[in-house]
């Protein structure tokens, strides 16, 4: 048995979706030691489950590097956050939809992590991640890797490739470090022998995460819906 965490990077204008996440993993999932939850150091600290632990990064806040792109670089510096053997990603406004056991199910691992990888040229929208992949990794990104929740690296992998993008001064020197994409890519081509690569969408396992948006229509009916579906929230 893997020693697993559950890792997520959040700040107060996120912290609503916060319930529904935890509430999903108390609901669905099994297999994983804790949830390791980091937020800025002048944040207050959100309601969190009995098993999380908080972690306080550097206030990104009025500086060149806030918002999204602070997050991405402290999801690259999990290893130095977790012991765990794996570390699993989610996001705040992510929520698990069905029974999860972290160390068998083919959503999470078929073995070794799987990376979900796609051609640049499927990509659509998200071929805006291809230059800072290739700018943050100085090597060509071969594919398309931020496919879906959740993403799964083993903790050396992590340490790894912290150290190869030279940490934080460097990625700082990017307005988006673009995780997913930089890891994924670097699994596949430094490291494809400890990882399961599943060509999108062939033959993919059945997923196990739900991802909305906070900032657009929060709580409207159809996201309501879909919580109370998953008996995340009471009917109304």
């Amino acid at each position: 048995m893997l020693t697993t965490d559950i890792f997520l990077v959040t700040y107060p204008g996120n912290y609503c979706g916060l319930p529904y996440l935890f509430r999903s993993i108390e609901k669905y999932v099994t297999g994983y030691r804790n949830v390791v939850v980091v937020i800025e150091t002048q944040d207050p600290p959100p309601p969190l489950p009995g098993n999380a632990i908080l972690r306080t990064c550097i206030n990104y806040r009025g500086t060149n590097y806030w918002g999204r792109g602070g997050q991405q670089v402290e999801k690259l510096r999990a290893g130095e956050y977790s012991d765990a053997e794996r570390i699993i990603f989610v996001d705040s406004d992510t929520v698990f939809t069905r029974p999860v056991d972290v160390q068998t199910d083919p959503a999470i691992s078929i073995e070794k992590p799987n990376v979900i990888y796609r051609p640049w040229a499927e990509a659509g929208n998200a071929i805006c991640w291809y230059l800072p992949t290739k700018m943050v990794l100085g090597f060509e990104p071969p594919y398309e890797t931020m496919t879906r929740f959740p993403f799964v690296f083993p903790g050396w992998f992590l340490r790894e490739y912290w150290g190869f993008v030279g940490g934080e001064d460097r990625l700082k020197v990017f307005a988006h470090p673009n995780e997913f994409n930089g890891l994924g890519n670097y699994a596949l081509t430094k490291h494809p022998e400890a990882f399961t690569a599943i060509r999108a969408w062939v033959n993919v396992p059945e997923g196990c995460m739900f991802q909305y948006c906070i900032t657009v229509n929060f709580m409207e009916q159809p996201l309501r819906e879909k919580l109370q579906s998953l008996g995340l929230m009471e009917a109304t």
